[in-house]
């Protein structure tokens, strides 16, 4: 329980506007990996300040090819890291789908990996979480929280 800010419940429904300016040059753009643009969408205060390298970058054609793949590596890469990396993850995702800079499908497909799931599962239940609020809005089938096929509920 944070004591910080009195201010707490507007800041939740602040909406940051999307960033017009870039600020990574393109010829350093050019050299970022997916962990990289990853990590940089981390370091900033909001997704949103992030979004128009990271559109920038998913733009050049050696990622545009790969951005289902790339989707895949950032959930992965996402899997064992803390709850704001979790949460900054599925905002990225979700804005990218907003901006139709990727299908609601190919993120479906990122998360569809039976072994990830398996990971999240045990290992990361914040992200899992994150990611089902993601699908929910995306109206993609959730991921489920229970191991194993069978079973009702």
């Amino acid at each position: 329980e944070k004591e910080e800010g009195e201010e707490e419940e507007e800041e939740a429904n602040v909406v940051v506007p999307l960033s017009e300016v870039p600020r990574i040059e393109m010829v350093n753009l050019k050299m970022m990996d997916a962990e990289e643009i990853l990590r940089f969408v981390w370091g900033q205060e909001f997704v949103a300040l992030a979004m128009v390298d990271v559109k920038r970058w998913a733009a050049l054609p050696e990622n545009e090819r790969y951005l289902p793949q790339i989707l895949n590596k950032w959930v992965q890469f996402t899997s064992t890291k803390s709850a704001a990396e979790a949460e900054k993850t599925c905002d990225l995702m979700r804005i990218l789908v907003e901006q139709k800079i990727v299908g609601r499908n190919a993120v479906g497909a990122a998360v569809a990996d039976v072994e990830l799931q398996g990971v999240l599962r045990a290992e990361n239940i914040v992200f899992l979480r994150h990611l089902n609020k993601l699908l929910e809005g995306l109206q993609l089938p959730l991921i489920s929280s229970r191991g194993g096929g069978g079973g009702g509920g």
